[in-house]
């Protein structure tokens, strides 16, 4: 759900002609950032043995390296087709995808009974 304040924070930039505005906007997009990473850690701290955590965050690092590669690169063929509401609306439709995944394992894990 971070991730879609994220989003939701990004497509202030979109409508707007002067700096300062879409500076606040990534600012607040980026101060989501560490607490997103901060809560995975934590939850991947949760959900392994001591043994294995070096190992799950190494995991959890690169996951997030590749998805940050993938993202870079689908919005810049989004900005190149339509301009700067092109590169909002994929970094929106992210959001939700992952909001939508996060509501999803929520549920999954809550009728599993954990």
């Amino acid at each position: 759900l971070a991730g879609a304040a994220a989003a939701a924070a990004l497509l202030v930039v979109v409508p707007v002609g002067r700096p300062v505005a879409p500076a606040a906007a990534l600012a607040l997009a980026g101060l989501v950032t560490p607490a997103v990473l901060v809560a995975a850690a934590l939850l991947t701290e949760a959900a392994v043995p001591a043994g294995a955590l070096t190992r799950a965050l190494t995991w959890q690092s690169s996951a997030s390296a590749a998805g940050s590669a993938v993202g870079a690169a689908l919005a810049g063929h989004a900005v190149d087709a339509g301009g700067a509401p092109a590169g909002a609306a994929c970094a929106a439709g992210a959001a939700l995808l992952v909001a939508v995944q996060a509501l999803r394992t929520r549920a999954a894990r809550s009728a599993a009974g954990g």
